[in-house]
């Protein structure tokens, strides 16, 4: 994170830094592009969607001081966001990233997940971090295994689906049937 500002992080291609609501164009044309949803096509939203889910990443950087980031590349075009949000009710930071298709096999997503996870360790550093996967997605799974997450869990969900949840330490089984029980 920035000395001048704890909220902007800098990777070697990347500027993070917490969503705004002009934001709204740039991020719907990667969430409403069906390219971004391959692995799961059910997740496709509309604008308003978009708009909700912006809204609630805002909210959680004022509520929690660290949230989902909008990704900007070296040319400051915005190519998703990454981030850890907190899973409501527990005391759990869920990794997550979202970007374009672009991108994708570039080793991007690895490199803003390290700093959304490092970013996590350092602002909550007694939260745990986890992240659900769908292992139709291994490109998604190898940026875990990579970050050093471990599979906790691996099953498939009501819609046949095969979801895993890795996280970065144990987690009490209270937990761990939440996340499970998210889908």
């Amino acid at each position: 994170m920035s000395a001048s500002d704890p909220a902007l992080v800098r990777t070697s291609r990347t500027l993070l830094r917490p969503p705004v609501e002009d934001d709204l164009d740039a991020v719907y044309a990667i969430y409403g592009d069906p390219a971004t949803w391959k692995h799961l096509p059910s997740g496709l939203g509309d604008r308003a969607m978009t708009a909700d889910m912006l809204a609630m990443m805002i909210a959680g950087w004022r509520r929690f001081g660290l949230d989902t980031w909008v990704v900007e590349d070296v040319d400051a075009q915005v190519v998703g966001i990454a981030g850890t949000r907190r899973v409501e009710g527990r005391v759990l930071r869920n990794l997550g990233y979202r970007l374009s298709p672009a991108v994708w096999g570039s080793g991007l997503a690895t490199e803003v997940a390290q700093a959304a996870l490092e970013a996590a360790h350092e602002h909550d550093p007694g939260t745990p971090v986890v992240a659900r996967v769908l292992v139709n997605n291994p490109a998604s799974v190898r940026v875990l295994e990579k970050l050093g997450l471990r599979l906790l869990f691996e099953g498939p969900r009501d819609d046949g689906l095969v979801r895993q949840v890795h996280a970065d330490r144990d987690l009490t089984p209270d937990d761990l049937a939440h996340l499970v029980s998210l889908g």
